[in-house]
């Protein structure tokens, strides 16, 4: 049961009277209209749901006052955005051909369910009495009723764009935010309160429905704090040997908040709503949670299978590895086992292998003399800094070289990624680059700090201002390549290789050609494990 008022965070409270009473006549009106639950199929597009997206809005626009009347329209368009989905009798020719059947008519009324809101809100102040909704607006604030509309429209398909912002009244809109906040704070419902997943077993969907549903029950926790989004997943315990499996739930997780954010991103940034574009993941294991159905698991490992063909074959192109294939389509599986990081039967991707590298110095006195570190210094590594610092201890020869990426590289790379590019970094751009940098000198702090200068002396930072197409890690003379899938920076699901004889020679000419000129120390070291591997493979 809805509670009888709604009850509206500080920030999103209108002071005017007038709006905070017309938003509890809206609530009434809409917690009826969304209590249907026509498509009960779906995840929840209950009130509960709009009132979550409210809170998260709240903690968005912290520093970013909203007008009276533009709380009031954002609160009513987030209360109404979902009341097309519990609309079938909107279902016209205007909207969808009358000769699908009822079925075809599910799918189309959630892809096009903003599309219905929109005309229902319109309707209800458009039409006549007797043919209209009342959606609890009141006659004065109907000069509103376009723009909650436009909002509420706005919760899918944004396109930042196309719309267009004018005053009301005496008053200024913010229009473009205001539908970015509704677009954001939706996507940001996404945790296990969306679904009841016992009900899958009285209800018959597709698998990537049923998938959706196991992602949201997966997921325990969203909290937004310190301009950070952290999601906490909880998965069944005999998941902890599913690494595929749960890496492809966390990174389908991770690519659409992205998406939506770099859709909203620049909006954001002009209002002063600073968002770190890292999402931390808080990963954990219970007996408590319930298992996918094994159906549903084939049909994920055949996405995942599909997915990595897909993205190594680019990326293989993109390299030249395909040349000496007669077929690379009939030879990738081939290729991949021959060619990836391996380990009981599953491609290690790049967090893996470096865990491995780290766990691979306990007790490995003498045996590695070098590790080379080349782009893309993740969280992994930065947390192992008492690690490598055991080993440099007690390998009196070894060698550490952190070659990391400029704020200007991490800064373009970002800009590859968003749909519309900017050229002008302003201040606010720079103080989330803050953010990205400081764990890298807490790290770089802490050989300092803890290690004497005789050591110091064999730990090397150089910072690359080079575009790179892929990082390297090297581990005495072997040589790992992780290529950046689409320019992305992510560690999660990039394929790393384990490069040997001439393919490791050409790893070694890429990374000095992307050295600048003031690393010496590291092009000799690498120069000698050119010599090195040519001695290995016999090379002339």
């Amino acid at each position: 049961m809805s509670e009888s008022l709604l009850t509206i965070p500080k920030n999103l409270n209108p002071k005017v009277p007038q709006f905070a009473r017309n938003i509890q006549d809206v609530y009434v009106v809409a917690s009826k209209i969304l209590g249907m639950n026509f498509f009960y199929h779906y995840t929840d597009h209950s009130i509960e749901h709009s009132k979550r997206i409210i809170n998260y809005i709240d903690i968005l626009i912290g520093k970013c006052p909203l007008s009276d009347e533009e709380k009031f329209i954002l609160v009513c368009a987030v209360l109404l955005h979902d009341i097309g989905m519990q609309a079938p009798s909107y279902i016209t020719d205007e909207i969808f051909p009358l000769e699908k059947g009822f079925s075809e008519i599910f799918e189309e009324v959630r892809e096009k369910h903003h599309e219905i809101s929109y005309k229902l809100i319109i309707d209800s102040v458009k039409l006549d009495n007797q043919n209209r909704t009342d959606l609890g607006i009141n006659k004065e604030n109907e000069i509103f009723i376009d723009a909650i509309a436009t909002v509420a429209k706005n919760h899918r398909k944004l396109n930042i764009k196309e719309i267009k912002e004018r005053p009301i009244g005496n008053v200024k809109i913010r229009l473009k935010l205001l539908c970015a906040l509704m677009c954001f704070g939706d996507c940001l419902d996404i945790t296990r309160d969306r679904v009841i997943i016992d009900a899958l077993n009285r209800i018959n969907i597709r698998n990537e429905h049923v998938f959706f549903w196991y992602i949201h029950e997966y997921i325990t926790g969203l909290l937004l704090e310190n301009n950070m989004i952290t999601i906490a997943f909880t998965f069944p315990k005999k998941y902890q040997i599913e690494e595929k499996l749960v890496n492809h739930i966390r990174i389908n997780v991770e690519d659409e908040i992205k998406k939506h954010y770099n859709i909203v991103h620049d909006t954001f940034l002009n209002n002063q709503i600073l968002l770190n574009n890292e999402i931390e993941f808080d990963i954990d294991y219970s007996d408590a949670k319930k298992d996918m159905p094994e159906i549903l698991k084939k049909y994920i490992n055949m996405l995942i299978s599909r997915k990595e063909k897909d993205e190594l074959q680019i990326e293989l192109f993109k390299l030249g590895l395909t040349k000496e294939m007669e077929d690379p389509n009939v030879e990738i599986d081939k290729f991949l086992y021959d060619r990836l990081s391996y380990k009981e039967g599953h491609y290690i991707e790049r967090e893996t292998h470096l865990k491995e590298l780290i766990r691979g110095l306990q007790g490995n006195k003498n045996k590695v003399s070098r590790i080379i570190l080349f782009g893309g210094i993740p969280t992994i590594i930065r947390k192992s800094a008492k690690e490598l610092s055991k080993w440099l201890i007690d390998n009196e020869k070894s060698k550490l070289f952190i070659c990391y990426e400029s704020n200007d590289l991490i800064n373009n790379r970002k800009d590859d990624l968003k749909e519309d590019a900017y050229d002008n970094h302003t201040n606010k751009e720079e103080e989330l680059l803050k953010r990205k940098t400081t764990d890298l000198e807490v790290f770089r702090n802490y050989f300092e700090d803890e290690l004497g200068p005789n050591l110091r002396q064999r730990i090397c930072f150089i910072q690359l201002l080079e575009h790179l197409s892929g990082y390297v890690t090297v581990n005495g003379t072997e040589i790992f390549f992780t290529p950046l899938l689409h320019k992305r920076s992510s560690e999660t699901f990039t394929f790393t290789f384990k490069f040997e004889q001439k393919e490791a020679l050409d790893v070694v000419d890429y990374m000095i050609s992307k050295l600048p000129n003031d690393s010496s120390e590291l092009i000799r070291e690498l120069e000698l494990i050119r010599t090195e591997l040519k001695n290995k493979y016999n090379f002339l």
